[in-house]
């Protein structure tokens, strides 16, 4: 095993928790190469700068940081026969893949986001507060006046 994530309690098993996974399914072995946990680390590190002065909460929060983004590193290889759904009526019998990929893929990223942003990391939009110029007459047909 890597020493990547030595600091973090239980990394390998919170991982695979959050995909819904077992160990025969996603080995550690699996987890440490660098495709999956290391660009994980590196994506949070260069998002948040220097984490060295953080307090023992901050690194907690760090820590889940971590493991939501190599959960989502790793959810392309959890494609499997659960994905599959079966519908039938009395003339037919269809297998289809439901599409959960991207609802797990959007859920993953919306709780990485919100503890990047409990670190202080904002993704860079800012609400304007604008007035217009013409008061009267702001909109005449394809044209704004402001």
């Amino acid at each position: 095993m890597s020493n990547l994530f030595m600091e973090v309690d239980d990394f390998y098993n919170r991982v695979r928790n959050i995909l819904s996974t077992t160990e025969e399914e996603i080995p550690d072995e699996t987890i440490d190469r660098y495709e999956y946990s290391g660009t994980a680390k590196n994506f949070v590190n260069d998002k948040l700068g220097d984490t060295s002065g953080y307090t023992s909460e901050q690194k907690k929060i760090l820590y889940c940081c971590y493991i939501y983004r190599t959960a989502i590193e790793l959810l392309p290889l959890t494609k499997s026969e659960k994905d599959v759904k079966l519908e039938q009526t009395t003339h037919s019998k269809t297998e289809y893949f439901k599409n959960s990929y991207d609802d797990t893929l959007d859920m993953l990223s919306e709780k990485l986001s919100t503890y990047l942003s409990l670190l202080g990391y904002s993704s860079g939009y800012t609400p304007t507060i604008f007035t217009t110029s013409n008061t009267d007459d702001v909109y005449e047909g394809d044209t704004y006046h402001i």
